[in-house]
């Protein structure tokens, strides 16, 4: 279960930036627990349904049916260790579409310096240092370095076939340093995905909090002759 009263960590910082952090509200338990308990609840809400309904003309059916809705969909969601893998699975691949294109970049790099054995800053015009900056973890200045690069290459690409850069580099490449800048789009996505997914699952669960409270509030009133049954809607 992700806490969200729990400080923040570096790798929150680099996936949330300065989103502000949603606080969930009541009890401190996991969300397995958390369901567990209030199907409980629910159902004996349910059970109880005439007493309460006596007592607050709102805690009705359509109240009871709306706790066990919230409870369904809370249960659907996706926890925030199933994004959190999701959002992981991205950066990797978009560190390994990163590193195929940085070996066809290696690649012409041995051929800029063939055609050209006497310009040492004829590398640099290709930016060989720049993308081997960037390869390690997901930055969209490797796809902006990475596409500058095919740019630079078409200027020069007469002299490179000739010292024999094989003919099907250049379709290779593209399809590599796309591939690599589709990955990095998608690994963005789904850090703000799993911004979205917590704002839904925090505002479930707070909801679910909100009814469990309003019952229980009414249950101390309702039983209060009866220590048993009041103590049915209490946390265990």
């Amino acid at each position: 279960m992700e806490d969200q009263n729990q400080p923040i960590t570096d790798d929150d910082k680099y996936v949330y930036g300065n989103v502000k952090r949603l606080k969930r509200q009541g009890l401190s338990i996991s969300d397995a627990d958390f369901v567990a308990e209030g199907r409980i609840w629910q159902q004996l809400f349910a059970d109880y349904l005439p007493q309460f309904t006596a007592f607050d003309p709102q805690l009705d059916s359509t109240y009871a049916d709306q706790w066990l809705q919230e409870l369904n969909r809370f249960s659907e969601l996706p926890s925030d260790e199933t994004m959190r893998d999701l959002m992981v699975q991205a950066q990797l691949d978009s560190v390994a579409a990163q590193q195929a294109a940085m070996t066809l970049a290696d690649d012409v790099a041995y051929y800029v310096k063939k055609a050209y054995p006497k310009d040492e800053r004829k590398a640099d015009e290709f930016g060989f240092k720049l993308m081997r900056k960037q390869v390690a973890k997901p930055n969209i200045k490797f796809a902006l370095y990475g596409f500058t690069l095919h740019r630079v290459y078409e200027r020069y690409a007469t002299a490179l076939l000739a010292a024999g850069l094989p003919a099907g580099w250049e379709a290779d490449y593209l399809t590599a340093i796309e591939n690599s800048a589709g990955a990095h789009i998608t690994h963005e996505w789904q850090k703000r995905e799993r911004i979205r997914a917590t704002t839904e699952r925090v505002e479930v669960y707070n909801t679910l909090n909100s009814l469990w409270e309003r019952v229980q509030e009414a249950s101390r009133v309702i039983f209060r002759e009866q220590e048993e049954l009041r103590k049915l809607w209490q946390k265990k």
